[in-house]
C-alpha cells in the first residue's frame, strides 16, 4: 500500500513534461477559435481546429517511442523499490495512455472553451472521477491492493473522458468537421508562434510545481516520497481548484479581446481576480487552521499527515 502511494503521483507527474511538446500546437488555439467562431467564420475554425488537432497527433505519434522506452527503463529517471519494476512499467504504461487520451480529449473539449459551456466539461470529469473511484474500489476488494489496479482505474477513467468531450464537440460545434485536407502550413506558423511563448511560461510554471516530488525521490528515497507525496496531495488540490474557478472567466475575457473592448476587459478581469482571490481563500484557511490545530494539539507526525492526506 505504500508503494501504491508513493507510485501514483511520482508517475503522473511524468505527464506535465509530456505535454509540453502538445502545448505548443494547442495553446493559441482556443483564443483564435472562440474568435473565427464568433464571427462565423467557419472556413478559418476548420483550419485552425484540424491544424491543431493534426499537428498534436503527429507530435504524439513522435513521443511513442520515448515514451515506451522511459516505461521499461522506469529507474533511469525514478527510484524504484527492488522487486518492483515490472509493476512500474505497467503504471507508467497506463500514464502515457492516460495522456494520450487526455491530449486527444482536450483538442474536442475546445469545444466547451469557445461555446462558454465548461459545465458540460466538468459533467464529464465528475462522472470520470466516480467511475475511477469505483474501479479502484472493487480491484481493491476483488483482491491484493496493486499499482496496476490503479493504473487501470485511470485509463477507463479517461478513455470514458476523452467519449464524452468528443460527443460533446459534436454537439455544440457541428460546423467543424474532421479532414486532413485542411491542415494549414500558414496556420501552423501562426500557432506555433504564439504557443512558443506559453511553452516557455509554462515550463517555468512545471520546475516551480512539479519537480519537488523528483528532486525528494533521487535525494532522499522511495519513503520519503511517499510521505512528500501524502502532503503534496493538499498542494494539487488547490491548485487545481484555482484553475477550474479561474478558467470559468477565460471565454468571455477573449470575446472581449476579440471585439476590441479594451475598457470592458480590463473591467472583467480585475472583477474575475477579485472573486478568484476569496474563492481561494476559504479552503487554503480551512486548510491551513486545520494543520495549526493538529500541531499545537501535538499530533503532527508522519502517520498523521498521511492520515489527514
Amino acid at each position: 500500500t505504500s508503494y501504491i502511494g508513493l507510485s501514483i503521483p511520482l508517475a503522473k507527474n511524468l505527464t506535465p513534461y509530456l505535454a509540453l511538446f502538445p502545448l505548443l500546437m494547442s495553446a493559441a488555439l482556443g483564443r483564435l477559435l472562440t474568435s473565427a467562431l464568433d464571427r462565423k467564420d467557419y472556413d478559418e475554425a476548420n483550419r485552425l481546429f484540424n491544424t491543431s488537432l493534426w499537428s498534436s497527433v503527429a507530435i504524439l505519434l513522435c513521443l511513442l517511442g520515448p515514451c515506451f522506452w522511459l516505461c521499461f527503463h522506469a529507474g533511469w529517471l525514478f527510484t524504484v523499490p527492488a522487486g518492483k519494476q515490472e509493476e512500474a512499467a505497467w503504471l507508467l504504461l497506463a500514464i502515457v495512455g492516460m495522456f494520450y487520451l487526455t491530449t486527444l480529449g482536450g483538442a474536442f473539449n475546445i469545444s466547451c472553451f469557445c461555446q462558454n459551456r465548461l459545465a458540460l466539461m466538468n459533467v464529464v470529469n465528475i462522472l470520470s472521477t466516480m467511475v475511477r473511484v469505483a474501479v479502484i474500489a472493487v480491484l481493491f476488494a476483488l483482491g491484493t491492493p496493486s499499482v496496476l489496479h490503479v493504473g487501470v482505474a485511470l485509463f477507463i477513467s479517461t478513455g470514458i473522458t476523452f467519449l464524452g468531450a468528443f460527443g460533446i464537440w459534436r454537439r455544440l460545434t457541428p460546423m467543424l468537421q474532421l479532414r486532413l485536407s485542411w491542415f494549414d502550413l500558414a496556420v501552423l506558423r501562426q500557432l506555433a508562434g504564439f504557443g512558443i511563448w506559453v511553452v516557455i511560461d509554462s515550463i517555468g510554471t512545471i520546475l516551480f510545481l512539479s519537480t519537488d516530488l523528483l528532486v525528494v525521490n533521487r535525494l532522499l528515497g522511495a519513503e520519503a516520497t511517499g510521505r512528500f507525496a501524502a502532503i503534496g496531495t493538499w498542494s494539487a488540490l488547490l491548485w487545481n481548484f484555482a484553475w477550474v474557478v479561474a478558467g470559468v472567466f477565460a471565454p468571455t475575457m477573449i470575446l472581449l479581446y476579440s471585439r476590441k473592448d479594451r475598457e470592458g476587459l480590463i473591467d472583467y478581469s480585475r472583477r474575475a481576480a477579485r472573486f478568484v482571490g476569496l474563492v481561494m481563500a476559504i479552503p487554503i484557511g480551512l486548510i491551513c487552521g486545520m494543520f495549526l490545530l493538529v500541531y499545537y494539539t501535538g499530533s503532527l507526525d508522519w502517520h498523521g499527515i498521511e492520515g489527514l492526506a
